[in-house]
Parts: C-alpha cells; structure tokens; sequence
C-alpha cells in the first residue's frame, strides 16, 4: 500500500536541498573538512578582531548583545568597559553567536554562522524567485549565484552585512506596491506578518541596511502614486517602516540615550563629508574584476583600476560576476527599449527603476554625499548598497531565461541552467588560499595561547593587564606597525584575564588609562600596581623606535620580564599588585587629555595645560601646534604650586573679524580683537591659583571651512604657553 503525501514536506525538500549545496559548496570552497579549519579563522588582525571580541564579550555573556554590551568586565580594567555609546549591530546574532561560542569557541562559532548565511541567502532568493513561479532549476542557480556573490564571501566574516537573506523579500514587497491590481485577502494577511517579521529583523540588524531599505522603500512609494496603484498596496511597506523604526530604537537605545545626553564616547561617528566620497558606490566597482580574480587577464585589468583610481575605498565588493553583468545589461536594454516606446502595457521594469534611483542616491556626489554635505554623515559607506544591483540583474536575467525556456523541452533549461550555475559560480568566486591563511592564522594563535598561559600561570588567572601603547577604541587607526585592535588578541584566547584595552573614548575611566599610559616609567608602575594590575603588556610594534627606550627603563627598573611566544613584537613584564587595589582616582584634573598631546607630561614648575572640552584634534608642524575650535573651548590650567601672577601666550587666527573674549569663572580676564586670515601674537595675563582653573575662549564671529576640511572652524589658537611670573 502506498505511504499518504505529505505536500508541505515535499515543498520543502528543494528549499533545503539548495540551502544545504550552498553550505556545503562553501565548505569545499573554503576548504573546511576539518575541525582544526572551523576553529581558526583565515586572519584575525584589524577590524575581524573586534568582530572576534564582540563575539569573545558573548561568550562571556550571552545577554550583552541585547542590552548594548553595557557591562563588560573583563576589558577597560580596572573598570569594566561600557559600549553603550557604540551602536553595535546585530544583537540577536551575536548573543547566538555566544551561545555557540560557549561550545566550540569564538572563530569557530564564527565560521558556522557564516556558512548558515551563505545557506540562509541562497534559501531565501530561491523561495522568492518559486514565490514568483519560476522554474526550481533556474531558481537554485540564481541562489546559489546570489549567496557566492563577492559582496558575501568579503563581508561575511562580519556576520553583519552578510545578512541579506532580508533583501529579496524586501525587493518583492517594494516592486508588489506599485502593481495596480488589489490584494487577494488571505495572501494580505501572509504579507502583512512578513512584512512586519522583517522589518523587525532589519531594525536589529545592521543600520546600513535600515537606510537602504529606506532608500528603496521610498521609491516604491513614489512608483505607487505615479502609477496610481491602490493604497492599500502601500500597507506591507508602511508595516514594515514602523516595525523596523521600533527595532532600531530597541536595538540602539544606549547610543541614542549617550547621543542626546551628551555624556561622551560618539564623537567617533561623525564622519565628515570627506567618506561620503571615497566610500561612495562606483558604478565601476560593479564591474571591474577583483584583483584576487581567477583569471589573470581579468585580474591584471583589477590591479589597473585599484592602482589608478583615486577613491581608494572598498573595491571589489560589490563585483558582480559575468553573469550578473549580463543581468544589468539586458535589464539596461529593455528599460532603454521600454522607455522609448511607452505602453500601458509594457512599463519599464521596477528593478530598472530602484536600480536608477538607488545610483543616484549612492554614487559619487549623488543623495548621501548631499547628507553628508548637511552633516547626516552617518551612512558614509553607500557602496555597501550595491548587494541590491545584484539582487536586481539576478532577478532580471532569471526571470527572462525561465519565460524563454518555459515552452522548451525540460531537459534543455536543466543543462542551460547547470552549465550557467558552474561557469557563473567558478568566475565569481575570487581565488583565495584558504589553507595556507588559515596556517599562519593558527602560527599566531598558538602563539597567543601560549603568551596568555605563560602570563596566567605566573601572574595568576584573574589578573589585570595593562596595554602600552595607549590605543583608543573604537576605528583608532594604525599605531606606528600596530593595527587597529590588536590590542583584543590576548582577550580573545583568554577566558578569565582582565585587559586595560576597549574602553569608549572619552569618558574619565578612558583618560586615567590614556594618562596613566603618558606617565614616566616609576610613577607608571606604582600607579599600576596600586589600582591592582598584575602584568604591564608593551606591544613593540606601536613605537617609533620599536619601544627600545621605554623596556630599557622597565628593566633598569627592576621589573621581572615574562619569557612569551611572541618577543620579537611584544614584552610582557610581571608587576606586584596591590591588595586590596585602591580606587583610581578619577577626579585627579591631569588625567584629562593635554592641550599639547605631542609633548611630554609637564614637571611641577609649570601648569598642565588641558584640553577640558570642544578643541579639534590638536595639529603639528615645525616648530608649531595648534588646535582649532568653533565658537567656544576650555583649556584647564592645573597648577600644584602657590598662587602667583602668570601670562598666557600664544599665536591666535579666525575666520574673521571679532573679539575673542576669555574668561575665568565667567569673569573676563583679557581679549584679542582678532582680523580674519591674520596671525596675532597674543598674551593675556592672569593670576595663577593652586587647583584646576578653566578658562573659556569665546569668538562669536562667522564659521567657514579650510579648504578640502570637513570641519567648520571659528578661531585658532596655537603654541600656547602659560608662564609663571
């Protein structure tokens, strides 16, 4: 007798079937067939170390993801960090990718969320282009070309913005809003929870894709009333807006709370116009083949464009492969064709239309840069939308060989599509040594595990780490040799050890470690060892002079040097801890940042010029430093002597006429008439009293920027002196 169908379960064999050849097509790609290649990752060093560390913080805590990562123990020691301020993505993500770190550790935990996006990409085009009736043949070759794009294989070790299983949903939504014909009321109801499940999920998910799907939404809105399509098609999409708009302020709630209060650590986030352009979208970047291209012919045109192009930005992301460059073509061609000979009938595709729109938003000087321009720099990097032109000629293309092959034997659309799923997927996959990465990955783990065991088994495994040299969180840039977030690779193989490194910019808890980092060798020391620190960790590589006179101090001191792995970059010394550790004294004025950060922490006989507040950046040149401000700025005068009479002396500019009043306590004690574009030697003199005195500088003259600067700059004051009498 014949075993009762189950129809549900039969629709879904396919589904899974193309989502497992895209999991394990990536595990062929990426050679993983053993458990040593899932556990180490391809590299570790610069930005995927602080993807690594948000992961390494869930292991901790699953539940930090969700809550903003306010309560991070074991870095900024001794305090504990607080990235409230700093608006990570992706919450649900990463606290399961804690959950799953807990099992199999930070990189492979990684690398398995990974491969589930891949599968989760190719699944989700391949249910949407079914949704659209398409052949199950050409709908699992334009997945599995979706999910091995190179925007997904360079991006996914963010587990962030490889997350666009969302965007062929999303597409169909905005291209159905448009349609004239009314919503069947059964299928009405499935949309409106789609719709509402993603924009739940986006609003969690990575800010970049809310302003996308933004942008996009917005042109089907427009689309729907120049084509005068029903309301009530508009419906999905507004859902969609309020549910991603609540998850976004959900998600993102502590850096909104640290935004309007005020109390630090965001000014990192303020891009300038400058970004706009070099990460803009190049129509170019779409396709010009990357350098790492498996043809050599196509390759050497790649290094050309990465040599020669002025906006070096992020190339070679979004590259679309042949087949998706034939896509953009044909989708060019009938839009073109469409356009020239209008009908009621034969509209020029929607996926023309967004495609149109959204190059015009992203591209060099197009609707970002004008954002930027009025200070909306937050989504600098609109390159990052070209995943949506892919998405776009793979829909296109797809579509039209499913209508071609639709009347044709079966047999030919399954070799077609064959033939297209392995030529497309060879040349679009860059070629990349996986094996041989992962080797010198895992030469630098084992050196990091053993530099962590060595620091655990003589300074114990709750010790406190103090990292020279002093390096800001987050988006710090190189340090001399030393990239950006070096700093997190002892946090990363460790479980129990605390680490000075990861606090926001900013707050008091971040300029006692800055200030505790400026100090001379002794005091540093004695400092350290009072607040409870156990191991002091130089990194060669963030010095100049390879930070040869800075260890000669540490060990004419006295301090007894770990042996590690890693000598030849780092020196690791154990110090004496105090017990109980005394509290770090935030309240000390010099922890605050020097007005001059170039030179050296001033001695006794002067006071300590501080930076208390709206001064740009200090710069340098020969024989000069300055800073700039806007319309108002503190400098903080710390003086442990007696009260005496001194003089403030320094060179003084603006962008024009006015006077630049300067005041102690609200009282003036001198100003300068200063004339816009002029140099004046200026000396205000004052009375010296014992403490921190603050003295405010005010120019209310007009703003204007210099040059190619983003920033808009009132007045200037430089080689600033204050000399006691």
């Amino acid at each position: 007798m014949r075993p009762p169908s189950h129809p549900f379960l039969s629709r879904l064999a396919i589904p899974l079937l193309v989502a497992v050849a895209a999991a394990l097509l990536w595990i062929g790609y990426t050679e993983r067939w053993s458990t040593d290649a899932w556990r180490t990752p391809e590299g570790y060093e610069g930005d995927p170390a602080e993807i690594f560390a948000r992961v390494r913080a869930s292991i901790d805590d699953p539940l930090q993801p969700l809550f903003g990562y306010d309560e991070l123990a074991r870095l900024a020691a001794p305090f504990g960090a607080d990235w409230g301020g700093y608006p990570i993505s992706d919450g649900p993500t990463f606290a399961l990718a804690g959950l799953l770190g807990r099992a199999v550790g930070p990189f492979a935990a990684v690398n398995l969320l990974g491969c589930a996006l891949i599968a989760a990409a190719a699944l989700s085009f391949y249910l949407c282009a079914r949704h659209l009736r398409w052949r199950p043949e050409w709908a699992a070759c334009a997945a599995l070309l979706f999910a091995f794009s190179n925007y997904h294989l360079r991006w996914l070790v963010t587990l962030s913005f490889a997350q666009t299983w969302t965007l062929p949903p999303l597409l169909l939504l905005c291209a159905s809003a448009a349609r004239p014909a009314p919503v069947v009321g059964g299928d009405r109801r499935r949309v409106l929870l789609l719709a509402a499940a993603l924009g739940v999920w986006l609003g969690w998910g990575n800010p970049y894709f809310v302003f996308f799907a933004g942008c996009v939404i917005a042109g089907a809105f427009v689309l729907n009333r120049l084509r005068r399509a029903p309301w009530h098609r508009l419906a999905p999409l507004g859902l969609l807006v309020a549910a991603m708009g609540v998850s976004v302020v959900v998600a993102h709630w502590a850096f909104f709370a640290a935004k309007l209060s005020g109390t630090g650590g965001t000014e990192q986030f303020d891009r300038g116009y400058t970004g706009a352009e070099l990460y803009a979208l190049k129509p170019l970047d779409l396709v010009i083949p990357p350098e790492d291209h498996r043809s050599h012919l196509l390759r050497d045109l790649g290094r050309i464009y990465a040599s020669d192009t002025a906006l070096k930005g992020e190339p070679f992301y979004n590259y679309i492969g042949l087949v998706g460059l034939a896509g953009l073509a044909l989708l060019a061609l009938v839009a073109l064709r469409r356009a020239a000979r209008p009908s009621p009938t034969r509209r020029v595709p929607e996926a023309a239309l967004a495609a149109l729109w959204c190059g015009l938003l992203a591209t060099v000087g197009g609707g970002t840069a004008a954002l930027a321009l009025a200070g909306i720099d937050w989504f600098r990097a609109s390159n990052r939308i070209g995943v949506f032109f892919s998405l776009w000629a793979l829909f296109f293309l797809f579509g039209a060989l499913h209508r071609a092959t639709r009347s044709r034997p079966r047999w030919i659309a399954l070799c077609l599509a064959a033939t297209i799923s392995v030529a497309g997927w060879f040349e679009q996959t860059p070629w990349y040594g996986y094996e041989s990465a992962r080797a010198a990955a895992a030469v630098k783990l084992a050196a990091d595990r053993a530099t962590v065991a060595a620091i655990e088994q003589t300074a114990g495994r709750d010790a406190a780490v103090f990292q020279l040299p002093f390096v800001p969180f987050p988006e710090a840039g190189r340090t001399a040799r030393l990239a950006d977030y070096e700093h997190f690779r002892p946090y990363l193989v460790s479980d129990t050890l605390r680490f000075s490194y990861g606090g926001l910019r900013g707050p008091a808890a971040t300029n006692w470690t800055a200030a505790t980092a400026r100090l001379a060798a002794p005091e540093m020391v004695a400092r350290l060892q009072d607040t409870g620190f156990g191991v002091l960790w130089v990194d060669r590589r963030g010095y100049a002079d390879n930070a040869d006179a800075l260890l000669a101090q540490l060990r004419a001191f006295g301090l007894t040097e770990i042996p590690t792995a890693r000598a030849d970059e780092i020196a690791v010394f154990r110090l004496q801890p105090r017990t109980p550790a005394l509290a770090p004294n935030l309240g000390d004025a010099r922890i605050l940042p020097l007005w001059d950060p170039f030179a050296a922490n001033p001695s006794d006989a002067s006071p300590w010029m501080l930076d208390c507040g709206n001064w740009s950046p200090a710069e340098r040149a020969p024989g000069r430093v300055w800073r700039w401000a806007r319309r108002t700025a503190t400098l903080g005068l710390d003086w442990r002597g007696p009260a005496t009479d001194a003089e403030l002396r320094f060179t003084a500019n603006s962008a024009g006429d006015a006077r630049l009043v300067i005041r102690a306590d609200s009282r003036e004690i001198g100003h300068v008439d200063l004339l816009g574009g002029r140099r004046l030697d200026c000396r205000v003199p004052l009375r010296l009293e014992p403490g921190l005195q603050r003295l405010t500088f005010e120019y209310p003259g007009r703003l204007r920027r210099l040059g190619r600067d983003s920033r808009q700059i009132g007045f200037m004051v430089e080689n600033l002196v204050c000399a006691p009498q």
